[in-house]
């Protein structure tokens, strides 16, 4: 059976929606190793965990972004298709939490951020 464009859609939107999840993973798993980073300083580690859950931010809200306009285009596709109803049920990825965005070594100051995909 060949696949319609509708199918290559579907499966392409699944795909993204993959990737949304291990970008969450990825904020999580950086958040912790800034909160255990408290008990062993390390500036050059923090400044490199610092960077990364900034850029991963960024690109995870962008992607949302991406998938949000996508997942209009494979509902358009799926309603053309006479299926009568959209079969792209959205399943968007929430990630939220407190995320340490920078530390003061000599201090042990923290500055926290909350961050919201």
């Amino acid at each position: 059976m060949e696949k319609t464009k509708a199918d290559i859609m579907n499966h392409v939107l699944t795909k993204l929606q993959d990737v949304q999840n291990s970008q969450k993973a990825l904020i999580e798993k950086a958040a912790s190793i800034q909160i255990e980073l408290f008990d062993l300083p390390d500036a050059d580690l923090e400044g490199a965990v610092d960077t990364a859950v900034s850029t991963i931010s960024q690109c995870a809200q962008d992607l949302n972004e991406a998938i949000e306009r996508y997942e209009m285009k494979v509902n358009v596709e799926n309603q053309s298709r006479g299926a009568g109803r959209s079969r792209c049920r959205r399943r968007r990825v929430k990630a939220s939490g407190l995320a340490i965005i920078s530390l003061s070594g000599k201090t042990g100051e923290a500055f926290f951020a909350d961050y919201t995909l």
